[in-house]
């Protein structure tokens, strides 16, 4: 099923864009690509989740928790094999699972990236 609308726009709403636009790309350029993400993260974390599209925030749990699932089973299995402690307080073992760890985080991000990208033109996800 497919959902079609359409939004009138004066020129004031128009200028009142561009001006906008304007702004934003002035502050990015003050910024590196690495800042620039940092804040998109921070403000992902702190907008409330009940403002946000039920979709939206289902299917990036959905991957979150497909990539900690993933670590804890890795934690798991390489941890007995591999004969290291099982405490949090091994400086070894934490480095060792930080290497797995932003591996999945990556792999989430790329899941999230090519879903968003996959989706028809005015879906959100």
């Amino acid at each position: 099923m497919g959902l079609r609308f359409s939004i009138d726009l004066d020129d004031d709403d128009l200028r009142h864009f561009r001006l906008i636009m304007r702004d934003a790309r002035k502050a990015s350029a003050r910024l590196a690509p690495d800042d620039i993400v940092a804040a998109a993260e921070a403000l992902l974390t702190t907008v409330d989740r009940r403002k946000i599209s039920p979709f939206i925030s289902e299917r990036l749990t959905k991957l979150e928790i497909d990539a900690y699932t993933d670590f804890c089973d890795f934690r798991r299995t390489h941890v007995k094999s591999k004969g290291i402690k099982n405490k949090t307080t091994d400086l070894t073992r934490d480095s060792w699972l930080d290497g797995r760890r932003t591996e999945l985080q990556a792999r989430m991000r790329r899941r999230r990236d090519v879903g968003s990208a996959n989706q028809k033109p005015g879906k959100i996800l």
